[in-house]
C-alpha cells in the first residue's frame, strides 16, 4: 500500500474533517456527531506512527482554515476505506448518505503484497511490491494518455523493442495532443490564475500556438535542444534550461533574473503574461509564484515597479499564500522541494540575483536566450 493511500489520504480527511468543524457557524454541521477520528490501516501504520501524526491533526487543521483555501461544504465527513488484492470482503454501505453518516473515500492498490517485497514469477521477471509507485524512474516520459493511446503497439513489442519505441512516441510531434496548436491558429487558452484575474496564467510548452493571440506575453522554458519557429517572437522570452542539479542553479541565477524583469515589463503594458515549462507543473511555478509574490497584493491587486524595489517586506508566509493561489486555480501544479527552495532564495535573499534597475527599461522585444554553457 503506497504512502499516498495509507498516510496522506487518511491525514488529509481528518485534517479536513477537522477543518470543517473548526468553522461549523459558515458550514451547519452537526458537531455532535461529526467524526474526526483518524483511520489507518492496521498492519501498515503503526500504532506509534499513528499517534504521532494524530498528534499533529489540530495545528495542520488550523493551518488549513487559516489559508486561502476555500473548505468544502460538507453534510458528513470524510472517511477511508481500503481495498488490496489481499481484501476477501468488500465493503458494503447504506443505500443513503444519512444512514451511512460519512463519506466513502475508496483507496484502491492493485500491488500485491509479497514476502521479502519480491517475488520470481515463472515468465521470468521479478515482480517487486511497490516498484510502479515510482513511475517517473520507469517511465521515460510515458504518459498514461499516451500509453491507452498506443495500448495495443506496446504490448505486443518485444521487451528489447520497448525503450527504443517509448522514446520515439514521446519524442513524436504528435506525443501531446496539444501540439497540433504549433502548427495551426487554433485558440489559445491556458490555465489562468484566478486571483490575479488571470493576468498571469500556466501551460506546457506544447501548449503555445504559433500565432500568439495579441493580448499575451509567453516565457517559453525548455530543456529541448529543438528551438521553435517562434523564439524570436518579440512577446516570448525563450530561456533554455538544463534538468537536473545544474538545472536549479540555473533556474536561480539565470531563469528568474531574467523572468521576472520581463514579467513586470508586459504587466505594466497590460499584457497577460503566460508561463510555459515541458510539464506545466514544476519550473513555470515556481516563476508564477516568483512574479505574484513580488508583484501583486494580499487582494490579488498588481502593485506596479514599486514592489520591484522593495527589500526585507516578504514573508515565507507571502510565498505560501501565492502558492495557494496557484494551486486553487491550477491542482495539477506539483512545484519540486528544490524549485520552492530557490524561489524562497530569490525572494527572501539580497538582490544579487536580480539585475541592475536599468534593466527594467530596456526592451525585452527581442529573442533572449540563455543556455547552460552561459551560467558562471
Amino acid at each position: 500500500m503506497p504512502d499516498a493511500l495509507s498516510k496522506t489520504v487518511p491525514i488529509w480527511c481528518a485534517v479536513i474533517n477537522r477543518a470543517v468543524l473548526k468553522t461549523t457557524p459558515k458550514m451547519n454541521v452537526d458537531a455532535e456527531f461529526w467524526n474526526t477520528k483518524l483511520y489507518t490501516l492496521p498492519g501498515v501504520v503503526s500504532a506509534q506512527e499513528h499517534d504521532q501524526i494524530e498528534q499533529k491533526l489540530d495545528e495542520w487543521a488550523d493551518d488549513l482554515v487559516a489559508s486561502f483555501y476555500v473548505l468544502p461544504k460538507l453534510q458528513y465527513p470524510l472517511r477511508p476505506i481500503w481495498i488490496t488484492p489481499s481484501t476477501t470482503t468488500f465493503p458494503i454501505f447504506p443505500d443513503t448518505d444519512a444512514e451511512r453518516r460519512f463519506y466513502p473515500i475508496i483507496c484502491i492498490s492493485a500491488s500485491k503484497q509479497v514476502l521479502d517485497g519480491m517475488e520470481r514469477r515463472i515468465t521470468g521477471f521479478a515482480y517487486i511490491q511497490g516498484l510502479g509507485d515510482d513511475h517517473e524512474l520507469w517511465s521515460m516520459g510515458l504518459t498514461p494518455a499516451q500509453f491507452w493511446k498506443h495500448k495495443q503497439t506496446l504490448l505486443h513489442a518485444n521487451r528489447n523493442e520497448l525503450p527504443t519505441l517509448v522514446q520515439t512516441l514521446t519524442s513524436s510531434p504528435n506525443a501531446h495532443s496539444a501540439c497540433a496548436n504549433l502548427n495551426s491558429n487554433a485558440s489559445f487558452c491556458p490555465t489562468p490564475i484566478h486571483h490575479v484575474q488571470g493576468r498571469l496564467s500556466i501551460c506546457t510548452t506544447h501548449d503555445i500556438p504559433s500565432s500568439l493571440d495579441g493580448e499575451f506575453a509567453v516565457i517559453y522554458l525548455t530543456y529541448a535542444d529543438q528551438e521553435p519557429a517562434f523564439k524570436d517572437h518579440p512577446r516570448i522570452l525563450y530561456i533554455q534550461t538544463p534538468q537536473g542539479k545544474i538545472g536549479q542553479h540555473h533556474f536561480l541565477h539565470s531563469v528568474l533574473p531574467q523572468a521576472i524583469p520581463f514579467i513586470l515589463l508586459h504587466l505594466e503594458k497590460m499584457f497577460r503574461v503566460c508561463i510555459a515549462c515541458e510539464t506545466g507543473t514544476d519550473t513555470s511555478i515556481g516563476v508564477a509564484l516568483t512574479a505574484l509574490t513580488k508583484f501583486f497584493d494580499n487582494s490579488g491587486e498588481f502593485c506596479g515597479e514599486h514592489e520591484y524595489e522593495r527589500e526585507g517586506v516578504l514573508s515565507k508566509d507571502d510565498i505560501k499564500t501565492r502558492l495557494h493561489w496557484i494551486i486553487t486555480s491550477c491542482p495539477q501544479a506539483n512545484p519540486s522541494r528544490s524549485t520552492l527552495k530557490r524561489v524562497s532564495e530569490f525572494l527572501l535573499s539580497p538582490r544579487k540575483f536580480l539585475p541592475p534597475s536599468n534593466a527594467l527599461n530596456l526592451s525585452h522585444e527581442r529573442k533572449t536566450t540563455s543556455t547552460p554553457e552561459t551560467v558562471l
